[in-house]
């Protein structure tokens, strides 16, 4: 996707990849996984990971329906932000992995995001 394709703004950037990152861009610019835990946890996000770049959180739910349900759920709050998570589903597990692709790296919208699906457990 082109950057700003998809979206209602970027955001602040959290981390970038090198490639994406633009010519006033330093590697200490760039957090450190620390610093993105860091920001996780004053967010109140928890059981949220940074992990390969992206937030990342597992969900269990008592079957199926439960689990479709909180899925159906969290495609609205997206939709209406128009950021979209990648996950996965398996029964009563379901995974988000949350990431800014127009940037290369992770932006407030992922936090805003994060916690918005937390307000719906």
């Amino acid at each position: 996707m082109a950057p700003g394709v998809g979206c209602r703004g970027a955001g602040t950037v959290l981390a970038m990849a090198p490639d994406v990152s633009g010519p006033d861009h330093t590697p200490a610019d760039t957090p450190t996984p620390a610093d993105i835990t860091e920001r996780l946890a004053a967010a109140g996000l928890v059981g949220w990971t940074h992990e390969h770049g992206r937030l990342r959180r597992e969900f269990t739910f008592a079957d199926f329906s439960e689990a479709w349900a909180f899925m159906s759920r969290v495609a609205l709050l997206a939709e209406a932000r128009n950021h979209h998570p990648d996950w996965s589903n398996s029964w009563n597990r379901v995974v988000i992995e949350l990431v800014s692709h127009d940037t290369g790296g992770l932006t407030d919208r992922d936090l805003d995001l994060a916690g918005a699906i937390d307000g719906l457990t």
